[in-house]
């Protein structure tokens, strides 16, 4: 038996594995996950932690624009909210995990 956590086993992993294979909230590309609430260079990415909530999808490109100008700079830039695009999807997949069990 593994005892290397699955998914499924903590919701902070499982949502942070729904979000795999975004679009960029600018310019709609391939994304990488970024985390709104850093989790550190060299931090395990794999074990469970209230930042994987806090994520938003950016392109490689805007994902380093962001940590050079800063989040208020790089929402003026773009005329956007990360903080707002976090809450929403998260809110969404909530709403979603709690539909699939009702109608379990």
């Amino acid at each position: 038996m593994s005892n290397e956590l699955k998914a499924s086993d903590n919701p902070s992993l499982e949502y942070l594995e729904s979000r795999r294979g975004g679009k960029c909230e600018v310019c709609f590309k391939p994304a990488d996950r970024h985390h709104l609430d850093e989790v550190g260079m060299g931090r395990d990415r794999t074990i469970p932690m209230k930042n994987h909530f806090m994520i938003g999808d950016l392109c490689r490109k805007h994902h380093i624009e962001l940590g050079q100008i800063g989040e208020k700079r790089f929402n003026a830039k773009y005329d956007v909210n990360v903080w707002e695009w976090a809450c929403r999807r998260l809110a969404q997949w909530i709403w979603d995990k709690s539909n699939e069990e009702e109608n379990e």
